[in-house]
């Protein structure tokens, strides 16, 4: 008897490590081998040089799975970088990677030749709500941010005001999320502070509610020397 007590203590225990892993599943049919490095988006070393990998390691049959067990979460997500280079060094490209404690995300790369003539990588992550949520927001800006640069220049004000619904609508559903923050500090360091615009408005509207997000309150702390 105690030894199937202590038999099914182990194959629950075992279940129960496996349904609460943190793992990040990647494939990418159009590349076969390549490189995958995961880089820890730290909010405390925005100029650092030295970025913190805290994964790296090379891949096969177009797809790759990571356990990342190892790292330690002070909240429920921390925001990573995702590098993938091809073996020919054809192919590199940077994304975010949002990571989940105790869940699965799936990620799929397509489009990747189209990506080397200039067009823009195709991205969808599955697995929880907030990833599916992520591909949205990242998808648009994406979008967003490329019909800007071509905007003439009487239609700033416009291009800067389409933003707003992009990251309003991310930032209320997961305000604890750093890409957003990320996103408007390349943003606000192109910025002219001459006059003001309607993003850098809305900015102003973000930095007088809570701070309880390291990367917006790097975010705010900029902003507020401009």
């Amino acid at each position: 008897m105690k030894r199937i007590f202590l038999y099914l203590f182990l194959v629950l225990g075992l279940s129960s490590c496996s349904k609460n892993s943190t793992r990040v599943n990647i494939e990418i049919p159009e590349m076969k081998e390549g490189k995958i490095s995961i880089v820890f988006a730290n909010p405390d070393q925005v100029s650092n040089t030295s970025p913190s990998i805290i994964f790296s390691e090379s891949f096969k049959d177009s797809k790759i799975k990571i356990n990342l067990d190892s790292i330690k979460f002070e909240k429920d997500f921390i925001d990573c970088a995702l590098l993938v280079t091809s073996n020919d060094e054809s192919f590199f490209v940077n994304v975010p990677l949002p990571v989940e404690r105790g869940k699965t995300i799936d990620i799929k790369f397509t489009n990747v030749e189209g990506y080397k003539k200039g067009e823009k990588i195709k991205l969808s992550y599955k697995g929880t709500k907030h990833a599916e949520d992520f591909t949205i927001f990242w998808d648009k800006i994406q979008d967003q941010l490329l019909e800007f640069s071509r905007l003439p220049l009487e239609k700033i004000d416009e291009g800067y005001k389409n933003f707003i619904p992009t990251y309003k609508n991310y930032i209320d559903k997961h305000p604890q999320s750093g890409f957003p923050y990320m996103l408007l500090i390349s943003q606000v360091n192109n910025m002219q502070f001459d006059k003001s615009n309607p993003l850098l408005d809305y900015c102003n509207t973000l930095c007088t509610s809570s701070k309880d997000n390291r990367w917006k309150e790097v975010f705010c702390a900029l902003l507020g020397e401009k």
